[in-house]
């Protein structure tokens, strides 16, 4: 990855992200759809780009651990062993939203799915943005995952404003989900961390969800 050129795309994605625009981007996982959390437009442009249906909640991402705590409450000790042991990482945690995010993200629910990449791009655009961003895949709702910036202008073309070409990802697995947002720990999706691996660090077995 050239570094001058990172940066310099990086800037650029931020400006796209402040005038209500849409950009794809590496994560550890795959290739990420962003919008501004706080950009009403953008989201409702997102949703019709991508095809995905209104009742689903979008997560964000976040550049910091430390970040939680201004978009969430009532985080449980239990759900600070999750973050603190797999964030950064390609755990997407479910918690209860605070005030602080708009209520259009969720659709009308209290939860918000949030995660901290463990890539430099995506974190250094929040930063320099200055708030979170949207943590969709970058593709069609039900089409292949994204893997490299070639792959998202084939199947979203010129519909997104502008594709940060950070090269291939990490990884091919999207990020694994587990709602924290109850007593109890749900387990959403499995992805690149395993059920096993999470109820190792819980202490006790989680529940999927039906």
């Amino acid at each position: 990855m050239n570094l001058n050129s990172i940066t310099k795309q990086i800037h650029t994605a931020v400006n796209v992200l402040k005038n209500s625009g849409l950009i794809a981007m590496p994560t550890d996982t795959l290739y990420g759809l962003g919008a501004s959390a706080y950009d009403h437009k953008a989201i409702d442009r997102l949703y019709s780009i991508k095809n995905r249906p209104l009742n689903m909640p979008l997560p964000i991402l976040i550049a910091e651990n430390s970040d939680i705590e201004r978009y969430t409450v009532a985080v449980s000790e239990l759900a600070w062993r999750l973050v603190e042991t797999f964030l950064p990482g390609n755990l997407t945690i479910v918690l209860r939203r605070s005030s602080n995010l708009p209520k259009s993200l969720s659709v009308g629910s209290e939860t918000i799915g949030l995660r901290i990449p463990d890539h430099c791009v995506p974190r250094e655009i929040i930063r320099e943005l200055g708030n979170p961003i949207t943590g969709t895949s970058a593709n069609l709702s039900g089409m292949i995952d994204t893997t490299d910036a070639d792959s998202v202008y084939r199947q979203l073309g010129g519909q997104v404003d502008y594709i940060v070409d950070g090269g291939p990802t990490f990884g091919n697995m999207p990020s694994t989900v587990i709602d924290m947002s109850n007593c109890k720990p749900i387990l959403i999706r499995e992805g690149g961390i395993t059920k096993k691996e999470l109820e190792k660090i819980c202490g006790t077995e989680i529940q999927c969800n039906k």
